[in-house]
């Protein structure tokens, strides 16, 4: 299946006055939601989208609009049609769209100057080989 996503509409506001320092820690909130999707023509369906990133405190507030085209098989189209009828759109479809709208937030954010909405990396320590070794992994 392939899936194409367009964007429509970027809008970013920043709360905060441009003057006085971004509090810390600033929490980005993010929500994606992909609404149902309609058969567009043989093996095609489309529908739209909505991303948002909400900051507390109520530092800015980003919102990207737009459109998911996918299209393949009759029959793989179809069961996700009925996949996003049911309120669970493929997870192609949703991470094509997250990854599209994060980089367009991405830019919008440097642009107003808040903090990108991203999720910050999640660094695990793990012990390696036999306790006393002093080897150690990072994964990031």
């Amino acid at each position: 299946m392939m899936v194409s996503v367009r964007t429509t509409s970027i809008s970013a506001e920043r709360l905060w006055d441009v003057e006085t320092p971004l509090p810390a820690p600033v929490q980005i909130q993010l929500n994606v939601t992909v609404h149902k999707l309609e058969p567009a023509g043989q093996g095609k369906a489309k529908g739209s989208f909505v991303v948002s990133a909400t900051y507390n405190p109520a530092v800015a507030q980003i919102t990207i609009r737009g459109v998911v085209l996918i299209q393949g098989g009759e029959k793989e189209v179809k069961e996700a049609v009925q996949r996003s009828s049911s309120g669970k759109p493929p997870d192609a479809v949703v991470q094509a769209v997250f990854s599209s709208a994060m980089a367009d937030a991405v830019v919008a954010s440097r642009s107003i100057g808040v903090p990108p909405p991203l999720p910050a990396p999640v660094i695990s320590r793990q012990q390696r080989g036999q306790q006393g070794s002093g080897s150690l992994e990072y994964a990031i």
